[in-house]
């Protein structure tokens, strides 16, 4: 029982990485996403400097129709792939979600999924990889 397929869930990790295209893929990506299509709160004077672990970024991302509909279906897609990954054995899945600088967006994605899957049960590790250099 310790080592059946159908305990497999309770024993795979979910990595989350948020990043910036200007620093490189993650090599260790299985997933990879681009939220580039997105408006940049980097253009928006006041939310420049902050990330998109603060309030004011996530709004700004937010309320924008289009990151709603794109995580509709960013949920659906995930919702879809775990299992079947997990049917062929993974203990880790990596999904990395990109914006330019891998401060704003990727970082208000990345943490709207984690969110989803942690409601779901599954192990989470979020790392926001890029979200200091830029």
């Amino acid at each position: 029982r310790l080592f059946s397929r159908a305990d497999r869930r309770l024993d795979m990790t979910i990595h989350l990485i948020s990043f910036g295209y200007k620093y490189g893929l993650p090599p260790e990506a299985d997933v990879v996403l681009d939220v580039r299509f997105l408006p940049n709160p980097f253009f928006v004077s006041e939310l420049k400097e902050l990330d998109g672990n603060q309030k004011a970024v996530i709004d700004y991302v937010m309320k924008r129709k289009e990151s709603r509909t794109f995580l509709r279906h960013f949920f659906s897609l995930t919702d879809f792939l775990i299992p079947q990954y997990q049917k062929e054995g993974k203990s880790h899945l990596t999904i990395a979600v990109g914006c330019t600088g891998g401060r704003h967006r990727s970082v208000v994605m990345v943490n709207a999924l984690a969110e989803h899957l942690k409601k779901q049960k599954h192990l989470i590790n979020i790392r926001h990889r890029d979200i200091r250099l830029g």
